[in-house]
């Protein structure tokens, strides 16, 4: 590699870094300590075993954004205004999570592909010729795993303030403790 290419990529990198991009979790991730560890277990009712990513809390940063596809245990606290996105698998935080923070899950879902038609205007000298264009969209059946009754995020710990949580197509969220205000009972101070 050359000189300008290294200090190149190096600068393309720094400017990532900055902007705050999105980090992988897992196998994948550019640290080693996001990649936690690997355990292949039945996650999903009915389902055999896939993989389950197991990470410690502490690694992760506030107001960072994170991403794994597949199951993801969290052992420890999420950090304020950090973000983790899960695609095809369930959350679950063992700590708690820190005010502004942002957690979502995509449940593994079946789907099909539906073809559509629709025309488009190709100019021709003058005028336009109309052409019949094929598109294809994926419509989504329903949850893959429909009989398990696990939810898709689980925190055991507390909830701070202005904390998003959302699972897609229907899937539960479990959490131990939100406080919304002082009078709550049984709550101890929000977090983060």
């Amino acid at each position: 590699m050359t000189t300008r290419f290294v200090k190149g990529l190096s600068l393309c990198l720094a400017f990532a870094a900055a902007l705050g991009c999105t980090q992988t979790l897992g196998p994948q991730a550019s640290s080693p300590e996001l990649k936690g560890r690997v355990a292949n277990e039945e996650v999903f009712r009915g389902a055999g075993l896939s993989e389950h990513l197991y990470i410690d809390g502490a690694h992760l940063k506030e107001g960072k954004d994170y991403e794994y596809t597949g199951t993801l245990t969290v052992n420890g606290d999420i950090p304020a205004k950090a973000s983790i996105h899960v695609t095809n698998g369930k959350l679950e935080v063992t700590g708690d999570v820190g005010s502004n923070a942002k957690l979502t899950a995509d449940l593994p879902v079946n789907t099909h592909q539906e073809e559509y038609y629709y025309t488009t205007l190709i100019p021709a000298g003058q005028s336009f010729i109309p052409v019949m264009q094929v598109g294809y969209t994926t419509v989504i059946d329903g949850l893959k795993y429909p009989d398990d009754p696990s939810p898709a995020i689980t925190v055991k710990g507390n909830i701070g303030n202005k904390t998003d949580i959302k699972a897609s197509y229907g899937g539960n969220v479990k959490v131990g403790c939100y406080r919304s205000a002082p009078s709550q009972k049984g709550c101890p101070s929000p977090v983060g």
